[in-house]
């Protein structure tokens, strides 16, 4: 599974958007939801940063949907509307993966992710390394190897599998950004983990090897559904 998914959700309607914000946080591999009431604003999203895939509800007032599709080069696009006819001039735009009439059911929403996230992972170019500043050097970090990454003020120190650790010139969250749609996970607000070296979890802490690691709040249930689990003993 593709993990830390970035979203956007252009709707004309900001009820509309919570509505699917709050069914989106339930998603674990969702890392990023953005929301915006306005096309021009979402247009500059695209412009600005990275975004994976977007939910686009048709009923958008101030710019008709459908030319707004034909206008500009969307990211992966889910279109939720109320017309279902809509659908079929739709399916005519290359970015459009699926369209999902309202009243929008979570069964549905499901089955359209996983057509996204199939979607996605074709068309993601991924290595097995990344390349990371360390002082005035750029070094070459093999990521299996990786075992955490842990947040060092405004940089960060990189922690391998043989105990070792670099200090990068990134901070925390620039570092989950470049290691985005891979196993490595933040999971609390100063550490990033990779999943392939979690060995033993509960409720409140992991164990890479023998060092415990506490879970940051916000965190705790996006590991247990991570791993298709929906409860912690």
């Amino acid at each position: 599974m593709i993990m830390n998914i970035s979203v956007l959700i252009l709707a004309d309607q900001q009820e509309q958007a919570t509505e699917l914000t709050n069914l989106l946080k339930n998603i674990p591999y969702i890392s990023t939801i953005k929301v915006s009431t306005n096309p021009v604003e979402a247009l500059n999203h695209f412009l600005s940063e990275k975004i994976d895939l977007v939910f686009f509800d048709m009923e958008t007032a101030e710019i008709n949907g459908l030319e707004l599709l034909a206008s500009f080069q969307f990211p992966p696009t889910i279109v939720i509307s109320s017309r279902p006819a809509f659908a079929i001039a739709c399916f005519d735009n290359n970015s459009v993966i699926d369209f999902i009439e309202k009243p929008m059911k979570m069964l549905r929403l499901m089955r359209a992710l996983n057509r996204a996230t199939k979607y996605i992972s074709m068309n993601t170019i991924t290595n097995d390394y990344v390349y990371l500043k360390t002082g005035s050097k750029t070094k070459n970090f093999k990521i299996d190897s990786i075992q955490y990454i842990e947040a060092d003020g405004i940089y960060c120190k990189v922690w391998m599998n043989n105990g070792s650790f670099s200090h990068v010139n990134d901070n925390i969250t620039e570092m989950e950004n470049k290691l985005r749609h891979t196993r490595l996970i933040r999971l609390h607000k100063s550490f990033i983990f990779n999943l392939n070296h979690i060995n033993t979890f509960n409720s409140r802490n992991i164990w890479i090897g023998d060092k415990q690691f506490s879970l940051g709040v916000t965190y705790r249930s996006k590991l247990g559904n991570i791993l298709n689990i929906n409860s912690f003993e």
